[in-house]
């Protein structure tokens, strides 16, 4: 059986897991009866865990090895990880390698501050994952939490004239990332973004994208269209053609019991009870703001594992972990800087 595997990062952790679940239980045997796409679909760290580990060199060079040895290889395209960059494997793979998407949308997430690998070791765990620029900026200035906490959902980077500005910047960056690439959201993502969420966090797309994405895969690799979509309703995904054009008139959101909790049961929402590959990225917190330009009811504020958590609690939060990380504060303060005064 052919052998592929899937390298990136966090979306190209999800799609190896999703397409392991399509392929059927191989080792009886069932893909090559043609339950499933017929492949076999090899595990591969993710490139940012294999780079900040005890030996990134050693690391990345095994992950690019062991791209060499597979008959096709998926990538995002990737330009900081030496030997698994795509400058690097597409000289050396050739054909064998297709290039999938890495969608990302600042947009839904304008407050959202990425800084790139810890500064410092970190001595308990982030309250999530990235940074908040408000949230920096208050502390920076001072501000206690109960105030950051009244000031958040006010602030100028959540007003329609902001936003309207960062969706432009959004699909400028969007098209540039998404040339040449085999496996691409670009379209579905400008057919869907405003009639519901296609972003559980600013580079972690939901179930819509990843179905484009997997469903763009299985393409590749042959799988004819019936095929296609038997696969993808193993995985999970029950909302129709994952590039079906929206129908016309007002629609509900894909998640309409949003701000409910986890498990919710909006259309096409994840269950509380998901296996671990579904579509549903469910416990990450969503931070996107209510606009006319696209409003998701009940993803106003943050919410954690699906529950809406209090800003000042969160705010709080963060200021104790700053304390504790002065180094990676003051990169935090520094990139938000520079965003504010548009550098």
């Amino acid at each position: 059986m052919p052998t592929l595997m899937l390298l990136g990062n966090c979306v190209a952790q999800r799609l190896e897991g999703l397409l392991m679940a399509s392929a059927g239980p191989q080792a009886s045997g069932a893909a090559a009866r043609g339950e499933g796409h017929g492949w076999r679909v090899l595990r591969a760290t993710p490139v940012h865990q294999a780079a900040t580990g005890p030996d990134p060199g050693g690391a990345l060079a095994a992950l690019a090895a062991q791209a060499e040895a597979c008959d096709l290889v998926f990538s995002q395209p990737l330009f900081n990880y030496g030997p698994c960059n795509t400058e690097a494997l597409a000289p050396r793979l050739g054909d064998r390698l297709r290039l999938v998407a890495a969608p990302n949308f600042e947009a839904y997430f304008p407050d959202v501050l990425a800084i790139g690998p810890p500064r410092e070791p970190e001595r308990v765990a982030r309250p999530f994952d990235w940074h908040s620029r408000i949230l920096v900026l208050c502390k920076a200035a001072g501000t206690p939490p109960e105030e950051a906490a009244a000031l958040y959902p006010a602030h100028p980077l959540f007003r329609e004239r902001a936003v309207a500005h960062a969706l432009t910047r959004t699909w400028e960056t969007y098209a540039r990332r998404e040339q040449g690439l085999h496996v691409g959201t670009l379209d579905v993502a400008r057919q869907w973004y405003a009639r519901e969420p296609l972003f559980y966090t600013w580079n972690h797309p939901a179930e819509r994208l990843m179905a484009v994405m997997l469903d763009g895969i299985l393409r590749e690799l042959g799988t004819a269209e019936a095929r296609r979509a038997a696969l993808l309703s193993r995985v999970g995904w029950t909302g129709g053609p994952p590039g079906a054009a929206p129908p016309d008139g007002p629609q509900p959101p894909l998640d309409a019991g949003a701000g409910k909790g986890e498990g919710s049961t909006g259309a096409g929402a994840p269950e509380a009870g998901a296996p671990a590959w579904s579509f549903g990225f469910n416990r990450w917190p969503i931070i996107t703001r209510h606009h006319r330009l696209f409003a998701f009811p009940g993803r106003e504020n943050f919410r954690v594992a699906g529950v809406e958590v209090d800003l000042a609690s969160m705010a709080l939060a963060w200021y104790n972990w700053y304390d504790l990380h002065p180094q990676t504060f003051r990169a935090a303060l520094a990139a938000a800087t520079r965003r504010a005064e548009g550098r």
